[in-house]
C-alpha cells in the first residue's frame, strides 16, 4: 500500500508541475481556461498536502 502512496505522490507532483507551467503559458494568452486550471492546481495542491500527513 505505501509504495502505492510513494507513487501516487510522485505523479501529483509530477502534474502540479506540468499544470503550473501550462497555467503560466495560458495566462500570457489570456485563455479562457485559466480559472479551470488555477482550480486544479488548487485540488491537486490539497491532494498532495493530505499524502503529506499520512
Amino acid at each position: 500500500f505505501k509504495p502505492t502512496l510513494s507513487q501516487l505522490y510522485a505523479d501529483l507532483k509530477s502534474f502540479e508541475h506540468h499544470f503550473e507551467w501550462l497555467n503560466k503559458i495560458t495566462r500570457k494568452q489570456q485563455h479562457s481556461s485559466v480559472p479551470k486550471l488555477t482550480d486544479m492546481i488548487s485540488h491537486i495542491k490539497g491532494l498532495i498536502h493530505s499524502l503529506q500527513r499520512q
